[in-house]
């Protein structure tokens, strides 16, 4: 003889699912926003030192490299 559930019982249980899985989903987007956030003004940071390294390796080899990206 088979279990059967009541439709109700089962849609009440995977709303209680979804809405833990919501929840997370929102917590892990949070985390990664704020490790972005973090993160660009780093790579910024990275990009304007290498500018800095090119203009100064043009400067004391005369090689012009223009990289604008």
């Amino acid at each position: 003889m088979a279990l059967r559930l009541h439709p109700l019982l089962i849609e009440s249980t995977l709303n209680v699912e979804i809405s833990k899985e919501e929840s997370l989903i929102s917590a892990q987007q949070e985390s990664l926003t704020t490790e972005l956030k973090r993160g660009n003004p780093i790579l910024q940071a990275i990009h304007s030192m290498l500018n800095q390294v090119n203009e100064l390796y043009s400067a004391s080899t005369g090689y012009h490299n223009n990289s604008n990206g």
